[in-house]
């Protein structure tokens, strides 16, 4: 399986060694998504209503991004993952994007209570 540092002959196809290449996976996927939420740019200066819109198409490029990311997840079935001391636990993943959408809500609620259009 790509991903993986070791072949099927020696512990490839145990179950670890496959969960361990399909998270290396995920997390090369998510850096692909990094350029496109990287392209911060603060040398020009901003009025506080461009700066607003600029955080509110930020977050929305953030979770756009995460939500890429995040399909594979879910279509893997690992919504949940097991801590030794909590149980079951949302995916860290799921968690960020869940967050980056309230927090985009809560940019774009600021900005119309700014009249801010």
């Amino acid at each position: 399986m790509r991903g993986q540092l070791v072949c099927k002959n020696h512990g490839g196809k145990t179950p670890e060694a496959l969960l361990t290449a399909k998270q290396r996976l995920a997390y090369q996927e998510a850096l692909a998504h990094v350029p496109r939420i990287v392209a911060y740019d603060e040398t020009g200066a901003q009025t506080p209503e461009q700066g607003l819109l600029f955080e509110i198409a930020w977050s929305e490029q953030v979770a756009k991004a995460l939500a890429e990311v995040c399909k594979s997840v879910i279509d893997d079935n690992q919504i949940t993952t097991k801590s030794s001391g909590h149980g079951d636990q949302l995916n860290a993943l799921l968690r960020m994007w869940a967050d980056e959408r309230v927090t985009h809500a809560r940019l774009c609620a600021l900005a119309l209570s700014a009249g801010i259009r």
